[in-house]
């Protein structure tokens, strides 16, 4: 019998102090590291840039892939950096769960009541692992259901963690 989950298995634990989120009031929002995605997106626009030289490396042809490459670099390298600016905030007044970015664009509004579960998806590459996305899904009165990527995480040790969080917040 001793396999078998037991009804206290699925108690909500109460949890103090909160790990990867910065708690504000009722409101908890995801810790980011932003340094990664600013040097990246940085790196891959000055790409962009030098590409438009008379000195650049891919030469001054008007070829499909040079232009492909300047506009992978040059709208990429600023999409990158403005995704390390996106933040995800859980509000336990108002019981929303809002995604917001400097620019506004893909801010979207989520009810705690439309919560339908977090769902973890492991990635791999040639059948290597390569990280843990943490997923979270609403279902719309117009049953819709919505996905949005809470975290991604490359150590499948803290995904448990950061789930008890969100259900903590979002339940209790």
């Amino acid at each position: 019998m001793e396999a078998y989950d037991k009804p206290e298995d699925f108690k909500p634990i109460s949890i103090e102090s909160y790990e990867f989120f910065d708690v504000t009031g009722s409101s908890y929002t995801i810790k980011k590291k932003r340094i990664g995605s600013i040097v990246f997106g940085l790196i891959l626009f000055c790409i962009g840039i030098h590409e438009l030289t008379p000195d650049a490396w891919l030469g001054q042809d008007l070829s499909i892939g040079r232009i492909c490459f300047l506009l992978f670099t040059i709208i990429g390298g600023p999409a990158i950096i403005l995704a390390g600016f996106t933040e995800v905030t859980f509000d336990k007044s108002s019981r929303l769960l809002t995604r917001t970015n400097p620019l506004g664009l893909g801010n979207k509004s989520y009810s705690f009541n439309d919560f339908n579960g977090v769902q973890t998806v492991r990635k791999s590459t040639n059948l290597i692992y390569s990280g843990t996305d943490v997923q979270a899904y609403f279902l719309r009165s117009d049953s819709k259901q919505e996905v949005i990527v809470l975290q991604s995480f490359f150590s499948a040790r803290k995904v448990e963690r950061f789930i008890l969080e969100i259900n903590s917040i979002i339940i209790n």
